[in-house]
């Protein structure tokens, strides 16, 4: 689907103060779509509730990859878009006295060769 038809539709999405929310509006205004037809604001945009209002009305809303069997649940597809992508930060959280285990340390390295890897190839498909 073009990114510009994106646009066509009414979309249900989490509140402004939700980080992927604030990224799809930015995505809307760098794509000069301006902001998206917000039909319904959700406190959550992969609870149960939210795919039934997806699966019942022709709205598009937003998940993470981590919902999708649920939304699957409720026959509810991705719906592939040219350049429609929006990024997840995530973060390791330690006591600040901490010292990691040996264990713990190569899981540490694991994502942070991920991560790079992830980085490198978002800098080249651009």
């Amino acid at each position: 689907m073009p990114a510009a038809s994106l646009a066509d539709y009414a979309w249900v999405l989490p509140r402004r103060s939700v980080l992927i929310r604030r990224q799809v509006d930015a995505w809307f205004d760098a794509q000069g779509l301006g902001a998206p037809r917000v039909q319904s604001e959700r406190h959550v945009s992969g609870s149960s509730s939210v795919f039934n209002l997806i699966a019942s009305t022709d709205l598009l809303g937003i998940c993470s990859t981590q919902f999708q069997p649920l939304a699957a649940q409720y026959r509810l597809c991705e719906v592939p878009s040219d350049g429609a992508r929006w990024p997840r930060h995530i973060a390791l959280l330690r006591r600040a006295a901490c010292r990691f285990s040996p264990l713990v340390q190569q899981v540490v390295e694991a994502v942070r060769s991920e991560a790079k890897l992830l980085e490198t190839l978002a800098v080249h498909s651009r």
